[in-house]
């Protein structure tokens, strides 16, 4: 396929521009008609379709597939996987989706087998690096009763697992110590999560840390994280040692940190399952405007943002404020709550670094799309009248 490609690239510069259906016929659909077919189909795998924020793309992007496939016989199997989510369920239930699909639902299998082997390579493994610590732990350690109740809490769930032994093994306290905590809580990641959250250190950017890596809209590394807290990078690797069965610290500060499942999310962001530990999405989405738009002042002598950072900060700080806008019941009372985001700190932005942001989401093609977001936002609030003026008058420099 790789010449036609290329053709369709040379001949067309701009098609990276132009809708996804159109780029999935020429660049996918075509070419692979113009060549020789396999004798058995190609699977191309789709993984996690919930984790995708944007709900028409998504929406959009199953349709097309479902369309090609329904009017060319293409040598292509596609394998979709997403936990259940209403708007993706909405999609396969219709046509052309439902009469090309078929379902296969993990509850339907039995997982405890591979979930046994799982545990009992993990847990032999641990046992045989920290032998030291665990001299006095009969083996095989855990027993098989204690096996067996870790398969039967799992649900199935491997994400359980796996979190379970990372949670096991994260250095805080000996390894049987902390199986035997995990057993005497109940079923399911909560209980878990709330503890790995409980045994964390609260330093002073712990909260900060965490709320701004689960209400970003992509990853981010430790430096950048850094940069848009305005902090020292260690200061992030410090926030996150206690929660690193939980989420995903790299070695390398310049590679993404990540949560090991967005179920970590949902909990922090529903009072009833986190409680002490929940954080606000209003609240959050807020703060992180307010530092998109700090970290981008205190460069305001930069022509164009660079760093993946204030690049991440330019494009998306009036997202956030206007999630939080949305989120908050249009906005009423909302800067009288927070002191991140205010009148001040968007008059220092538009006085400041106005320039340097304009520059750099023109450079980024993202114009447009964030001239939108800006007019939703002074559509959506009840905010003070004079930030109104702020961002009216932003938006007529334009």
């Amino acid at each position: 396929m790789r010449p036609y490609i290329e053709s369709v690239l040379h001949q067309d510069n701009n098609i990276i521009h132009r809708s996804h259906e159109w780029q999935f016929r020429k660049l996918i659909v075509e070419p692979i008609l113009l060549v020789t077919r396999p004798s058995r189909p190609m699977v191309i795998i789709v993984d996690a379709l919930d984790e995708c924020d944007d709900r028409h793309m998504i929406a959009n992007f199953i349709d097309i597939v479902a369309r090609a496939l329904r009017d060319h016989q293409l040598p292509l199997r596609f394998f979709f996987t997403s936990r259940v989510e209403e708007h993706i369920r909405e999609m396969f239930a219709t046509s052309p989706a439902l009469d090309l699909t078929h379902c296969l639902r993990l509850q339907d299998f039995n997982a405890d087998i591979d979930l046994h082997t799982f545990f009992r390579s993990r847990f032999t493994t641990i046992y045989q690096q920290k032998r030291r610590l665990m001299r006095n732990v009969p083996v095989p350690w855990p027993s098989e009763s204690d096996l067996h109740t870790l398969v039967e809490n799992s649900s199935g769930s491997f994400i359980f697992a796996f979190t379970l032994t990372n949670f096991v093994n994260d250095g805080s306290d000996l390894p049987h110590r902390k199986l035997r905590a995990a057993l005497e809580s109940h079923s399911g990641l909560d209980p878990l999560y709330t503890q790995v959250l409980q045994c964390a250190p609260h330093g002073r950017y712990f909260t900060r840390v965490l709320e701004t890596i689960i209400t970003i809209s992509e990853p981010i590394s430790i430096m950048d994280l850094a940069c848009l807290l305005r902090i020292e990078g260690g200061d992030v690797i410090h926030a996150l040692q206690g929660v690193q069965s939980i989420i995903m610290v790299p070695e390398d500060d310049e590679q993404p940190v990540r949560l090991f499942h967005t179920s970590l999310r949902d909990f922090l962001v529903t009072q009833a399952r986190s409680q002490s530990f929940f954080i606000s999405p209003v609240a959050s989405h807020l703060q992180i405007a307010a530092d998109c738009v700090a970290a981008m002042t205190a460069h305001c002598s930069d022509i164009i943002y660079e760093t993946h950072a204030l690049k991440y900060a330019a494009m998306h700080w009036c997202l956030h404020l206007y999630s939080a806008i949305k989120e908050g019941d249009g906005g009423v009372g909302l800067f009288g709550q927070n002191d991140g985001f205010t009148m001040n700190t968007l008059t220092d932005f538009v006085s400041g670094a106005f320039d340097p942001w304009i520059n750099s989401i023109i450079l980024q093609g993202q114009i447009s799309n964030i001239i939108e977001t800006l007019d939703l936002v002074l559509e959506v609030s009840v905010i003070h009248h004079s930030l109104c003026n702020g961002l009216t008058n932003s938006l007529s420099v334009l």
